[in-house]
């Protein structure tokens, strides 16, 4: 085996544990919570300068004063309930089988690190991986349960290459540590798409997580009594 077999082999697995990285079952619903929410801050923005305007604030009868202060302590509260969802979305974005499948990636990756760098040596030749069933322009663009179905046929592609690389056209004069180590990637990675398997099998039989819906509230209108509205128009 020669350094630029290991060096392609470790750019791949180094590929694909970042898209895995990047997986996020939440990814549609923090987009819409997080749009919610700039929306949120800028009209709490508004109402933090209009009550900072002494001058604005005087022209505001006691009823429209007490009205904007409601107001914006509604919308506060709900910029919070925006900020946990969006935090508690962040922290489940990745399902349990995900999770397992990256672990199982990043000891592959170390181990072909080591090869390529403490053993067969650094070489000087750029390589690329070269994917079959995904696009890695279009990985953010891919909803979550069509990427993971792309991601385990990308996997098992993978495990087929690696094992006629590794085991059938292996140089056997290689160095002898090379044996149980690649046995050990190549585990790995058989880990790694059986994570993959299960969370695709998963989706074809449960649905995705709901969205919480969370609206921005209605801006609450004072009601001024009529001989405030009287001598409004008066002056």
């Amino acid at each position: 085996m020669k350094s630029r077999d290991i060096k392609i082999t470790m750019e791949t697995i180094g590929q694909l544990t970042n898209i895995s990285k990047e997986l996020n079952i939440n990814k549609k619903a923090i987009e819409i919570h997080s749009s919610t929410l700039t929306k949120a801050r800028k009209k709490l923005d508004e109402y933090s300068t209009q009550y900072k305007n002494t001058e604005y604030m005087k022209t505001l009868s006691p009823i429209e004063q007490q009205c904007l202060m409601e107001n914006a302590q509604v919308l506060y509260n709900t910029h919070e309930k925006l900020v946990k969802e969006i935090d508690y979305l962040d922290m489940t974005k990745q399902p349990i089988f995900i999770s397992k499948a990256v672990l199982s990636l990043e000891k592959a990756y170390l181990l072909s690190e080591y090869l390529y760098k403490n053993i067969l040596g650094e070489c000087a030749d750029i390589v690329i991986p070269n994917f079959t069933h995904i696009q890695t322009k279009y990985v953010d663009k891919t909803e979550y349960k069509q990427l993971v179905s792309s991601m385990t046929k990308e996997f098992e592609s993978f495990i087929h290459k690696v094992y006629k690389d590794f085991f059938i056209f292996n140089d056997i004069t290689t160095p002898s540590i090379l044996t149980p180590t690649l046995y050990s990637i190549y585990n790995y990675l058989i880990e790694s798409y059986m994570w993959f398997s299960k969370e695709a099998s998963r989706l074809e039989v449960e649905a995705l997580p709901e969205i919480n819906k969370i609206e921005l509230p209605k801006e609450k209108v004072p009601a001024v009594p009529e001989f405030e509205q009287a001598s409004k128009a008066k002056n």
